[in-house]
């Protein structure tokens, strides 16, 4: 069954060359999942998408989903929303799933998603494509503690990212090194915290 999990982001143009930042948080969620033999040997990771296009050109990349994660921030939520209802309407059966700092319990309130992920999404994404193994229900909400260990394998040693930079010769991509996740202290003005 084919997974896509997208990130999409504006292209930014500096010194005459497109750059993009490489989509660390949705290829994050695919490296945890790729540790079980169980998620591997039933879904294949089929598009890992990083930038924003007009809709029916990023229709064209995709083929027959199972099931479509987003990535959710505040400058990709509305273009993340106009994308899952195009796929949602092609592809009826296709679950799809949004996650990330700006998802909320009123993603649900669009007809086309059919589940949200609170907090990090390694864990839950994991729980939600063994559901769908299992013939269950996909629930509308999933959240888990949160990881106290990354000590799951990295996207870029599973060379998750060489495609990407292939296919994209002409770009700069920009690459996010994680070293900590998370705040300790909740600053109300933040969405880190």
């Amino acid at each position: 069954m084919n997974v896509y999990l997208y990130q999409p982001q504006y292209a930014v143009d500096y010194d005459q060359i497109t750059n993009y930042w490489l989509p660390y948080s949705a290829a994050c969620v695919w490296s945890y999942a790729s540790q079980f033999s169980d998620i591997t040997n039933n879904f294949e990771l089929a598009g890992l998408g990083f930038k924003r296009e007009p809709i029916q050109t990023a229709m064209q990349h995709i083929n027959d989903p199972a099931v479509f994660g987003f990535s959710c921030f505040q400058w990709n939520r509305n273009y993340n929303l106009a994308l899952a209802q195009a796929v949602k309407e092609r592809y009826p059966n296709c679950v799809i799933v949004f996650g990330g700092p700006e998802t909320s319990e009123r993603m649900l309130d669009h007809d086309f998603v059919d589940s949200i992920i609170m907090g990090e999404g390694e864990i839950c994404f994991v729980e939600l494509l063994r559901g769908i193994l299992a013939n269950n229900p996909v629930k509308r909400q999933y959240s888990a503690p949160r990881i106290k260990q990354l000590d799951f394998p990295s996207p870029y040693q599973l060379g998750l990212f060489d495609p990407i930079v292939q296919a994209h010769p002409d770009s700069k991509f920009a690459a996010t090194l994680e070293t900590n996740r998370g705040c300790p202290y909740q600053c109300t003005f933040c969405d880190w915290g």
